[in-house]
């Protein structure tokens, strides 16, 4: 994709491109559906040049910016800016703006004049200039996938820089030097006039033909800045330079070492406390490759139905132990949605073993009504009505002086003593009433919550069942789901009134009795009968 005549010189495609890459009209950037002309966006070339440069990259992801309705647009309810007045442009216009200061995106507006919709351009396929890229980006090779992967690393890759009225200006005597240091100019405002002169900007037409030479001025503006260059320049003695018709660097410093060696590195060697002695060579790992088989896949992805080839090879290697295989492989024909928690607390495996065991037998679901589920292998929940047993749903509590978070539970290698044991650290993964959940927040099936209210939805005789799965609430409703977790949390709330009334009691007697005084408990029957005068003087029938 090449741009429009609207944006500046520098981004203008070069004349010296493939002969089958046709610019596209000005009216491909005027459609009225954004998100439409997004799709179309991808596939498409940008093409730029810069200091004689040319790189050009193919679109592969792109974000739509639906103007005024959007949030996450700049001119969102129709916010006018110095920095988004450019998004009301026609079209076809580039909107560079430096975000975080540091991080420089592109942007191509579209729609009418006046409607600010635009497209963001987030990841590219570089196919010209490539090795200008890697300058750019200073990426080793073109295998690194983030050469021009985000919209930061792509603007940086095809050399588009956010040139601002805030943008202080630049001299390089040597622009094709990245080591040189640039002298910046003097900003002055001019739009407070106090000294009584003032700068104006004059087109002068002068006849050079002719007896009668008259000249014609005209006042084509004010000048509100004036940039100097006044600084001083160093000479700069610069560390190398670059050979003629090519992209290599030499270095100009005589190379005080052996002339075997290959690169001007230091050579102080330190101390073997500091310095690794033994570096890798040819054919020598510093450490195992971490390879990870797991297959994560998202709520309206495809299910896969057996795990590959190669997981179950190198879960078979890596635990040898036949128990645990079956004992997996029980657990999964039990049932065959999980979540993390209740397979720990099925199999009471070390996490290390199970975290090898699961690409074996199970995909993880990340999102959607199942997710963060371990799915067996074959089995689709969006084909089986019976499966709203396993639908997930998410407690959460902010604050709880009886619940811990979850970092608490964390035992940490230093902290574990030889005492502890596997059974202390493992978290009960079904709700039961009257038993406050381990933590803060919990994810729990329905089939695991206990309740009146989650167990009739288990049932043969329940069909309040949609006909086909949502993506987003599955086979039962929005309702039945609110229902479900406020009742927990109902339940939850009772427990803790219950727990304040006792500990309340408990704080009582202990203020009565002093700390240094010792008073036998009582039994059974003196308890009954304080409790009945208690409640026989609190009775307003009694006082009258």
């Amino acid at each position: 994709m090449d741009l429009p005549n609207t944006l500046s010189d520098s981004l203008q495609a070069p004349s010296i491109v493939p002969s089958d890459w046709i610019k596209l009209p000005s009216s491909f950037y005027l459609k009225s559906d954004v998100v439409s002309l997004t799709r179309e966006f991808l596939g498409k070339i940008i093409v730029t040049t810069f200091d004689g440069h040319i790189t050009a990259a193919r679109i592969v992801e792109a974000e739509a910016y639906d103007g005024v309705t959007d949030r996450a647009c700049h001119a969102y309810n129709g916010r006018r800016t110095a920095r988004t007045q450019v998004m009301y442009c026609e079209g076809g216009t580039a909107y560079v703006y430096l975000c975080y200061g540091m991080h420089t995106l592109f942007n191509v507006v579209t729609n009418e004049r006046d409607i600010p919709q635009a497209v963001l351009i987030r990841a590219a396929e570089p196919l010209l200039g490539i090795e200008r890229m890697l300058i750019r980006t200073g990426k080793i090779s073109v295998d690194d996938r983030t050469l021009t992967k985000g919209p930061a690393n792509v603007c940086k890759a095809l050399g588009i820089r956010s040139i601002t009225g805030s943008r202080p200006l630049e001299l390089r005597y040597l622009p094709g030097n990245p080591y040189e240091s640039a002298v910046t100019a003097d900003k002055k405002d001019l739009r407070d006039v106090v000294s009584g002169k003032l700068h104006l900007i004059v087109k002068v037409r002068r006849k050079k033909s002719g007896l009668n030479k008259k000249c014609e001025v005209q006042c084509l503006g004010t000048v509100s800045t004036i940039l100097t260059l006044r600084n001083m320049c160093d000479f700069h003695y610069l560390p190398v330079r670059k050979i003629q018709n090519d992209n290599i660097y030499e270095d100009l410093v005589p190379r005080l070492i052996p002339s075997n060696f290959t690169s001007a590195l230091s050579c102080i060697i330190g101390e073997p406390v500091y310095v690794r002695q033994d570096g890798a060579g040819p054919g020598k790992n510093i450490r195992i490759e971490r390879k990870a088989f797991t297959v994560n896949c998202h709520g309206h992805d495809d299910f896969p139905v057996a795990p590959t080839e190669e997981a179950v090879r190198e879960t078979e290697l890596r635990v040898r132990n036949q128990g645990a295989h079956k004992m997996l492989d029980e657990i999964f024909n039990e049932r065959p949605m999980w979540t993390r928690v209740a397979i720990n607390s099925k199999s009471k495996l070390e996490d290390h073993v199970l975290k090898v065991l699961l690409a074996k037998f199970a995909f993880y679901i990340v999102s959607g009504p199942w997710g963060r589920l371990w799915c067996k292998f074959g089995y689709d929940p969006r084909k089986d009505p019976a499966a709203r047993q396993y639908q997930t749903i998410m407690v959460t509590l902010r604050q709880h002086q009886n619940i811990p978070e979850r970092q608490r539970l964390k035992v940490s290698a230093a902290e574990k003593t030889s005492s502890s044991s596997l059974k202390d650290q493992l978290i009960e993964y079904d709700y039961r009433p009257g038993v406050l959940p381990p933590i803060r927040q919990m994810w729990y099936c329905v089939c695991d919550v206990h309740l009146p209210v989650a167990q009739k939805v288990i049932r043969e005789d329940f069909f309040n069942v949609l006909k086909k799965a949502d993506p987003t609430y599955g086979w039962i409703s929005s309702d039945i789901i609110t229902a479900i977790r406020v009742a927990i949390k109902e339940d939850i709330t009772k427990i803790s009134s219950m727990l304040e009334v006792d500990e309340g009691w408990a704080y009582d007697a202990d203020q009565a009795i002093g700390p240094s005084d010792t008073v036998p408990f009582p039994n059974d029957e003196d308890m009954d009968e304080k409790v009945s005068d208690s409640q026989f003087m609190s009775d307003p029938d009694w006082e009258q």
